[in-house]
């Protein structure tokens, strides 16, 4: 039994000694932030490569000062995580870089601790190992995928935005100089002149007969007068306005001079005029509705001139000297 005690203690003193130095150099105790460089992640992973291969060293060593104390010549069984299916989580180097997107990392990953948990001992040091690869592998392939899903928005973009560029027109050949004499040139200018003040012509007679057609469209829209026959069968009467205020117009100037150059009024337009033309009493109220509506007409056209002094009192028919 002392045997057995002394040979159990050697092998924990190399453990502790040789897994002490690693330690500090770990950087699972610190883990790196998620804002790093691809270098950084690199260099991280190297040193992770470094502390595998210790381990894995000091592993075997004590497997060797163990069969040797012991006596056994046998082998010792190999553990799990030493098989080429589990060695990428422990070392990250084996991982290429376009072949990294065809693990799946966390079914690696799940399988890698179940297998773990069935173990006797569970070492948490290589467990722990291949959880933070794992996590930096998985980082590093979320990182590609967006990048490379970045590089295909941007070729869309570019596709969209990308124009057609036209081919360049040829050129027109240039005829060759000539050498001109003194006659080809002057012939030549006077041609040109020709040509030049028979174009001045043509565009003169194009303006004048341009001009003399806006004249008569503004005439015509001046004027805005149907003929006489149009607006007698329009209307249905045998006067046309114009000529009712004419008709008017005259009554009122003889009736003025009949007063011996003095104004009338609308009564007395009704009383004299309408009442020796018309015997019908509804043909007296229609001619007396047309002469106030002819008053107001002429008033307006400054033909005659109007007053009443107060309401309902008498209308002063007056018309200007010069047009009497």
């Amino acid at each position: 039994m002392a045997k057995k005690k002394t040979t159990s203690s050697k092998p924990k003193k190399t453990t502790d000694t040789k897994t002490k130095t690693p330690t500090k150099k770990k950087p699972i105790k610190t883990p790196p932030d998620e804002d790093k460089e691809l270098e950084d992640e690199e260099l991280d992973i190297s040193s992770d490569e470094n502390v595998i291969k210790e381990v894995i060293e000091a592993s075997n060593d004590l497997i060797e000062k163990r069969q040797a104390l012991s006596g056994e010549k046998s082998d010792l069984p190999e553990k799990f995580w030493q098989k080429d299916e589990y060695r990428v989580l422990l070392d990250p180097s084996l991982v290429k870089a376009d072949e990294i997107t065809q693990y799946d990392l966390s079914a690696l990953i799940t399988d890698f601790t179940n297998r773990m948990l069935t173990e006797d001992l569970v070492n948490f040091r290589i467990s722990g190992m291949a959880i933070y690869s794992t996590a930096k592998l998985h980082h590093k392939k979320i990182k590609d995928v967006i990048e490379e899903e970045e590089q295909i928005q941007i070729r869309e973009l570019r596709d969209a935005a990308r124009r057609e560029i036209p081919k360049a027109m040829p050129q027109p050949i240039r005829e060759p100089l000539k050498i001109a004499t003194r006659e080809e040139l002057f012939g030549a200018m006077r041609a040109a002149i020709i040509e030049t003040m028979q174009k001045r012509e043509l565009l003169r007679r194009k303006r004048v007969s341009r001009e003399e057609r806006r004249a008569e469209i503004q005439i015509i829209k001046s004027s805005n007068k149907l003929p006489l026959e149009i607006l007698k069968h329009i209307t249905g009467k045998d006067r046309t306005v114009e000529e009712t205020l004419n008709y008017w117009f005259e009554k009122i100037r003889i009736q003025i001079k009949l007063n011996g150059g003095k104004d009338t009024t609308y009564d007395e337009m009704c009383e004299e005029v309408i009442a020796h033309d018309v015997k019908d009493a509804y043909g007296k109220k229609l001619k007396n509705i047309e002469l106030f509506l002819s008053l107001l007409f002429l008033s307006t056209g400054g033909r005659i001139i109007i007053d009443q002094d107060n309401d309902f009192e008498e209308i002063i028919i007056t018309i200007p000297r010069h047009i009497l």
